[in-house]
């Protein structure tokens, strides 16, 4: 009799071992329906949302399967350590929150002012008004003038005329500035001069300058006038 037995379990596997095997042969059936889901899945479109009942049920069958497979034959392989490092190809949270922050804002240039040139236009000023000629008086044979020409530069005397009374008896001398430039005699008014002794340097007037008459007696008191022409076309007369 315990051979017949001993017989028969050579024969056939043991009720465990047909459990075990119906098991594996579920987890084989579990694995090939998620196969075919996913490849269902990546023909039709995006993953099915959570609650579709197929794939929930073959996840299900699965981890029983798994949970019996380990209650009946527990694994001896050891956990993987926590903390080691980061699977190959994954990103860190913090690069991709950089990769994809807004590009900082750069303010618009400043428009540049515009700067408005103002020119003062100075009006030309008249050569002409600039010039004055006084009468000073008589001092025994010699009658002053006081010449002045604020122009700021000098100016030539081209020509001169003089008025005086005959009592005078004639005039001899026309000095500029303590400088002779008429040389000659004349009995007879009005004199004109229309040449000069000297040279032209010495009839230049800028500034203030005194223009002085010699005749041959003692010369009177009033009944004189002059007047003067120069380089520019300016002329001047005055009386005394």
């Amino acid at each position: 009799m315990s051979r017949s037995r001993r017989s028969k379990r050579r024969a056939g596997m043991t009720g465990r071992q047909l459990a075990i095997l119906a098991l594996l042969a579920l987890l084989l059936l579990a694995v090939v329906a998620l196969i075919l889901i996913a490849v269902l899945g990546t023909l039709r479109g995006p993953t099915a949302p959570p609650g579709d009942e197929p794939a929930a049920t073959a996840v299900s069958t699965l981890q029983k399967a798994v949970s019996v497979t380990q209650a009946i034959e527990p694994t001896s392989r050891p956990l993987p350590a926590t903390g080691g490092p980061t699977a190959t190809g994954s990103v860190p949270a913090a690069s991709v929150a950089s990769s994809t922050a807004a590009p900082p804002t750069i303010p618009p240039p400043e428009p540049t002012p515009t700067v408005t040139a103002t020119v003062t236009t100075t009006p030309a000023v008249d050569a002409c008004s600039q010039l004055s000629l006084s009468y000073l008086g008589s001092v025994s044979n010699v009658v002053q003038w006081r010449l002045q020409s604020l122009t700021g530069g000098a100016i030539e005397l081209t020509r001169a005329q003089i008025g005086w009374p005959q009592e005078n008896e004639g005039i001899f001398n026309v000095m500029l500035d303590g400088k002779a430039i008429w040389s000659s005699q004349d009995f007879s008014p009005p004199t004109a001069i229309n040449s000069w002794f000297g040279t032209v340097s010495d009839r230049m007037v800028s500034g203030t300058v005194r223009l002085e008459l010699f005749f041959g007696m003692s010369a009177a008191d009033s009944g004189y006038s002059v007047l003067l022409w120069f380089g520019n076309g300016c002329q001047i007369a005055a009386s005394g």
